[in-house]
């Protein structure tokens, strides 16, 4: 038995075409693509330690190849919008949660508006009927998560703040340079991190 937590990405097209920019909507899909390798495995080597994470394994179709040769943490895979991590079974529970306020704290700075879901549970991973069926469990709670946990990853809007001009979200950031929206005749405007966020993710896309 491992422990596996199980993180996936929500309201990806929301969170692409929340803004009416083309540059915020192609930094969004950069940010989404890029989440779990630019934050996840940091956060996974912060906690667990650097030499004790096995990144590379599942890339060439054994991702328990690393915890057979006694590192605590292996991603399992990432894509499609998920991330599955199995951790060695001395792992406590109290780790798993302090990994998902790293990487989860780590958003709220750097891409906020960004929702993600979280679902732990333990894994067999000596049989395929039984390893198929606790992650179908993890799955379903994954889902049951997604629909009783509703995360706060916004600045909330009061009525008395100043709205930004791209997504109706609260205007926190200063764009004192113009990076978010350089363009002839620019004036120094307010728009939300959020804009500001997918704005210089778009110059990395």
């Amino acid at each position: 038995m491992v422990r596996a937590i199980l993180f996936d990405t929500r309201s990806i097209q929301r969170y692409i075409f929340s803004g009416n920019r083309l540059k915020t909507n192609i930094g969004a899909s950069y940010l989404v693509a890029h989440v779990f390798d630019d934050y996840l495995i940091p956060a996974l080597k912060n906690t667990f330690g650097d030499s004790q994470v096995d990144v590379e394994s599942w890339k060439q179709g054994d991702p328990l190849s690393g915890l057979s040769n006694d590192m605590l943490c292996s991603v399992a895979y990432i894509g499609g919008g998920n991330a599955l991590i199995l951790c060695h079974n001395s792992i406590d529970r109290q780790q798993c949660i302090n990994l998902v306020k790293d990487f989860t704290c780590e958003l709220l700075v750097k891409c906020p508006g960004l929702r993600v879901g979280v679902a732990h549970g333990e894994l067999d991973i000596d049989s395929v009927e039984n390893f198929q069926s606790g992650l179908s469990e993890l799955y379903r709670q994954l889902k049951k998560n997604q629909n009783t946990v509703s995360p706060v990853v916004d600045v909330p809007y009061t009525g008395l703040t100043l709205s930004c001009r791209v997504n109706g979200k609260t205007a926190n950031y200063f764009d004192v340079n113009g990076k978010v929206q350089p363009e002839a005749g620019y004036e120094q405007s307010f728009y939300s991190q959020e804009t500001a966020s997918k704005a210089f993710a778009a110059n990395k896309a």
